[in-house]
């Protein structure tokens, strides 16, 4: 009886310790940090779908929105395989700005770093590239401009993010 109950426990532990791994392409896996949960992002999904139906984004950009959006308290990460646009709300402002942050190379993957803000929203995205294989991939990470401990959070995520992706 005793050893069922460890078996038991053991697996109950590690269970809720895992972490979830994910396929960006074929070549490119992240392990998602703790808490970040799939989630439905509806307000991305209708700003997506009004610049499709204006012809502006091809449609495998859309889908690939779609299957890879998570949440983790209020900061919202996105998976874009290839490059993301940038948000309308950061187009239509006059003068448009970033931060370019950080350029890394690590064996054969270059990360370009950007930070960038909105009207209400602060953003981190980071274009992640392949060098063999040319694959591309990006990650944006979205939180609230108004709220110092979001981008202190953002900031780990995106760390935890960049020490979890793994090239083929």
């Amino acid at each position: 009886m005793r050893i069922k109950l460890t078996i038991l426990a053991v697996m109950l532990f590690t269970t809720v310790m895992a972490q979830k791994q994910i396929n960006l392409t074929p070549e490119i896996k992240a392990t998602l940090p703790k808490g970040l949960n799939a989630f439905d992002d509806k307000e991305n999904k209708e700003s997506i779908n009004k610049m499709l139906s204006h012809g502006i984004l091809p449609e495998a950009y859309r889908l690939s929105v779609i299957d890879f959006a998570y949440k983790k308290d209020n900061i919202i990460v996105r998976f874009f395989v290839g490059k993301s646009e940038w948000p309308a709300d950061y187009m239509e402002e006059k003068t448009p700005k970033y931060n370019k942050l950080d350029t890394r190379h690590i064996k054969n993957n270059s990360y370009l770093i950007l930070d960038y803000r909105t009207k209400t929203k602060a953003y981190y995205k980071i274009e992640v590239n392949d060098v063999k294989r040319k694959n591309v991939v990006t990650i944006e990470i979205e939180y609230n401009v108004f709220v110092n401990e979001e981008k202190k959070k953002a900031q780990n995520l995106m760390n935890e993010l960049l020490e979890s992706l793994k090239f083929k």
